[in-house]
């Protein structure tokens, strides 16, 4: 499934991995 890119990338704030709130991945979000 596809997320809406703000829901990692804040326009006004450091962007965060939202699947990391639920899952344990390794990947750093730009």
């Amino acid at each position: 499934t596809e997320l809406d890119c703000n829901l990692c990338h804040k326009q006004h704030a450091k962007s965060e991995n939202y699947c990391a709130q639920c899952h344990k991945f390794d990947f750093k979000v730009p």
